[in-house]
């Protein structure tokens, strides 16, 4: 059985994938809906120690998951658990394969070994080759809502007046959520909001920080996207910013000469800011990207 899990980045995919495995492992559930956390099992699967599971991922972000890393796998054909009932196999971020590694499993995702249970896990179904999906479940795990992320940042004991705005400005997914909340961060945010402000003169910089950090580049578009629904649509995730985005709105309704051309304005700015996710996941000029999507802001001072 093959079982694809889709969602957004950051709602726990892969976090899913070992609390069922290890469920899946436990000597002790009989009569539980939970890993019983103390067999010798659910001990392994805590300590990261497995034996019949099997994770195979890139090493860094972006990277791809090459037909190498797929060999070994194959070697062990014929071979069943050794002491579970199932011998797990997790392919985590698959948008990440090449088509050389994607071509070369879907003979074994198509017939798994008598025993052998496959999860693939990715953020969007689209970017995987239809062979795979058409050989998969599919199941699309939900986005958190912003009180179940309000109950997971109290448990980080994050401070409370980041606590609501990282919530909603996480979009579901808890670990965007304790990200937010970080000082480095929230000091971003402050940063991309000064610049905001005064535009033609602190736009440059940011520039150049998001082309030598992609983490950061990734951050701004968040915030950038943030910012733009706030205008559209009035949804006030950044309350504690709304003078300067009542600022922007102003100022592009001075600049453009009507309510509509503002919608306009904005509503091409989020489709641009969409595009640009994707294309960080491929060989492109950062600099040029950054450009694109916050000269924009620039145009409103």
């Amino acid at each position: 059985q093959v079982n694809l899990l889709t969602g957004q980045k950051g709602i726990g995919k892969r976090a899913m994938v070992h609390y069922i495995a290890q469920w899946l492992f436990c000597s002790e559930k009989e009569n539980l809906l939970s890993p019983c956390q103390k067999c010798s099992h659910c001990l392994k699967a805590q300590n990261q120690s497995w034996v019949d599971f099997i994770e195979i991922s890139s090493s860094q972000t972006n990277e791809n998951l090459k037909i190498e890393q797929f060999r070994n796998l194959k070697e062990t054909l014929g071979f069943g658990a050794f002491e579970s009932p199932f011998k797990i196999i997790h392919i985590h971020n698959a948008e990440q394969l090449t088509t050389q590694a994607a071509n070369s499993i879907l003979k074994l995702l198509e017939e798994p070994p008598p025993g052998w249970l496959f999860f693939v896990t990715t953020h969007d179904a689209t970017l995987l080759l239809t062979t795979i999906v058409s050989r998969c479940q599919v199941v699309r795990l939900s986005p958190f809502s912003v009180a179940q992320i309000e109950k997971i940042l109290e448990a980080h004991n994050t401070p409370k007046e980041r606590l609501s705005v990282s919530a909603k400005l996480s979009q579901g997914s808890y670990e965007k959520a304790i990200k937010l909340c970080s000082q480095e961060c929230w000091e971003i945010r402050n940063k991309f909001f000064k610049s905001l402000e005064n535009p033609q003169n602190e736009m440059n910089a940011l520039i150049d920080q998001c082309a030598k950090t992609p983490v950061f580049f990734e951050l701004i578009l968040d915030l950038s996207e943030n910012i733009v629904e706030d205008i559209i649509t009035g949804s006030n995730i950044n309350y504690d910013y709304k003078n300067t985005i009542l600022k922007l709105s102003k100022n592009a309704e001075y600049k453009l000469g009507s309510l509509d051309a503002v919608q306009r304005f904005f509503l091409e700015l989020g489709e641009r800011i969409f595009k640009a996710r994707y294309e960080l996941e491929t060989p492109v000029n950062k600099k040029l990207l950054i450009q694109e999507v916050l000269t924009p802001w620039v145009q409103l001072a």
